[in-house]
């Protein structure tokens, strides 16, 4: 089960140093994995509260040129350099660097169509990434290797294959590794100076998605509802050639304008999607040893031992940003726990209010073993 934590306490509940309090009578158990409720009716429904229309948007007909489009990219492109190491030489990003696009997994296509435009080659993933990524490799070309967990061995028997591929191969032979930072569900950072070094050495292109990490927190060239070339990277010109031959703007100028005016405050609201995170994260963790509860896991980046790997991605704080580890939690757990949580249940990342989905039973059910 993932908790998806708000930017808000989830309706019907109370904020109580930073942590929704109705997690207490969640969590007491009788030792045979079922819930003692206590001190709330937890199957009480709760009223949907009318939301205040902020700005009204007219229609406006679709258009490239709007100068939405403009504001958007150059927000993304100061938001990569705020905070970030500035070494001599080296090229900030522009928002002629950001292309947008109307999802994520348009922007995932998309890079990958430029790819095999680019080169045609084999791919690789490292980590296990948004499912659907998987689904879209195995329909479009060549074949990909797939290193789901990507630990340290993981990665070692990659690099045991490029070896291989190496001695037999007349010129470049992968065209790219992509990389989750943290992955979903295990919320697991790969060691990505060493996919740095293994990329420089057998010249294949590192894709880093930190969708879950967010883009104020992790200092990443990334890939979301946007993507981002970096104008360091010797590939840039030609990828941005290749990007720029078939790109074209499918992001509705009303959702355009829609998504400008939802991220004013982003900083603001990262932080605190950050914050509740965390909060849930450690006081849901110590449950996990405990044999008598119905929480057998907790899976945050805090938590990992892959942390200090994430850490070393952190963008330093600010004053008007403190950074984390993200807005995602995944608990494996009893399904009790899950019916009895007292939050909103359903698959949004970053939303107002914290919600919680059942993640393999809705998205792996293929999977599972």
């Amino acid at each position: 089960m993932q908790v998806l934590a708000g930017s808000a306490c989830p309706l019907g509940s109370e904020l109580s140093g930073g942590v929704c309090n109705n997690w207490g009578s969640i969590l007491a158990s009788n030792g045979n994995g079922h819930i003692l409720l206590s001190g709330r009716d937890l199957s009480a429904t709760h009223k949907l509260q009318k939301a205040e229309l902020v700005e009204k948007l007219s229609y406006t007909p679709p258009s490239s040129s709007h100068p939405v489009y403009q504001t958007i990219c150059a927000r993304i492109a100061n938001l990569i350099e705020r905070a970030a190491p500035r070494p001599p030489g080296k090229i900030l990003v522009k928002e002629t660097d950001v292309f947008l696009y109307p999802s994520g997994m348009s922007a995932i296509y998309q890079v990958h169509q430029m790819l095999l435009d680019w080169r045609g080659l084999e791919s690789a993933i490292v980590g296990f990434p948004y499912e659907v990524t998987i689904k879209m490799m195995e329909a479009y070309g060549p074949s990909f290797k797939f290193y789901s967990l990507g630990t340290d061995e993981q990665i070692h028997e990659f690099e045991l294959y490029l070896e291989s591929k190496a001695k037999k191969a007349q010129g470049p032979f992968l065209q790219a590794v992509r990389c989750e930072c943290p992955s979903n569900p295990l919320l697991w950072t790969v060691d990505l100076e060493r996919m740095r070094r293994l990329a420089d050495q057998y010249d294949f292109v590192v894709i880093v998605d930190e969708t879950i990490g967010s883009l104020p927190t992790l200092m990443f060239w990334t890939l979301q509802i946007f993507v981002v070339l970096n104008p360091n990277s010797r590939y840039y010109t030609s990828l941005k050639t290749s990007l720029g031959d078939f790109y074209t703007s499918d992001l509705y100028v009303n959702d355009a304008i829609q998504l400008e005016i939802n991220s004013r405050d982003f900083l603001q609201r990262a932080a605190q999607l950050n914050s509740t995170a965390e909060d849930h994260a450690n006081y849901l963790h110590p449950f996990a040893s405990d044999p008598s509860s119905v929480v057998n896991a907790v899976h945050y980046p805090k938590k990992s031992t892959s942390v200090q790997r994430y850490k070393a991605r952190m963008r330093q704080a600010t004053d008007d940003f403190t950074t984390g580890y993200g807005c995602l939690l995944t608990v494996a757990s009893a399904s009790v726990f899950f019916d009895n949580l007292d939050v909103r249940k359903g698959p949004s990342l970053g939303a107002h209010i914290t919600l919680a989905q059942p993640y393999v039973q809705m998205v792996l059910q293929k999977q599972k073993k």
